[in-house]
């Protein structure tokens, strides 16, 4: 992406963010799908959602703001104006 002009070393906190937000939203799922329960019984009997689901759906939303943010969904990247990369040689034949 950086090669395209879409990103840049200013933008490694917010891709930063989303790999975090990626990384506990992949262990939330995976932990869902390992005890299988997206609700449990608490020990004084009320029927509860687990905070594992809590904890994916709210890493969900962090990915999808930062995904925005970088250009990776599809309205936004229509938004997405690339830079072209400068040649800084100052010997180099421009135009060709």
């Amino acid at each position: 992406m950086e090669l395209l002009g879409m990103i840049t070393g200013i933008d490694q906190a917010i891709l930063a963010a989303y790999c975090q937000a990626y990384g506990r939203w992949a262990d939330a799922e995976n932990r869902l799908d390992t005890i299988d329960k997206t609700l449990y019984r608490t020990a004084g009997g009320n029927v509860q959602t687990s905070p594992l689901l809590w904890v994916a759906n709210r890493a969900m939303e962090q990915m999808i703001r930062a995904a925005a943010e970088l250009g990776l969904s599809p309205s936004s990247r229509s938004r997405v104006v690339t830079v072209e990369k400068k040649n800084n040689n100052p010997f180099a034949v421009h135009g060709l």
